[in-house]
């Protein structure tokens, strides 16, 4: 997977950060295990930082993100 990712748990959330250049695939299977992982996290919300990513960019591509 072309893609790195940083967890930092805040008071109440966590912020998840992650670079790189993934496809669209790559990109929702690291969603599925961020899903995954986040169960055993403190809080109950999540901020996704999203900015370091350089692919994804086609509103076909953010419509099958979200």
């Amino acid at each position: 997977m072309s893609m790195e990712q940083e967890v930092e748990h805040r008071g109440g959330y966590t912020v998840v950060r992650a670079r790189g250049e993934p496809s669209l695939g790559e990109f929702i299977a690291f969603l599925q295990r961020i899903g995954a992982e986040s169960t055993g996290w403190p809080g109950d919300s999540v901020l996704f930082d999203l900015r370091g990513i350089g692919t994804l960019t086609s509103f076909t591509e953010h419509y099958a993100v979200g």
